[in-house]
């Protein structure tokens, strides 16, 4: 895959601009945000699990 990206770098603070507008939460991640800019850091998973747990209102302590 190389280094394909799903979105233009400009996109996502554009999209979040845009959600904040409209009471939306928005968690905007670079690349840089993670050790090394490495897209295989764990962090970024984790970040999208908790992400997806709290918005559907999952406890990870009780869904054993």
């Amino acid at each position: 895959m190389g280094k394909q990206h799903i979105h233009h770098p400009k996109f996502g603070p554009f999209l979040k601009a845009k959600t904040d507008r409209l009471g939306l939460e928005t968690v905007l991640k670079l690349r840089e945000d993670y050790k090394a800019g490495d897209r295989n850091d764990p962090a970024i998973v984790r970040d999208q699990v908790d992400w997806a747990l709290k918005h559907f209102g999952i406890d990870p302590q009780k869904a054993g």
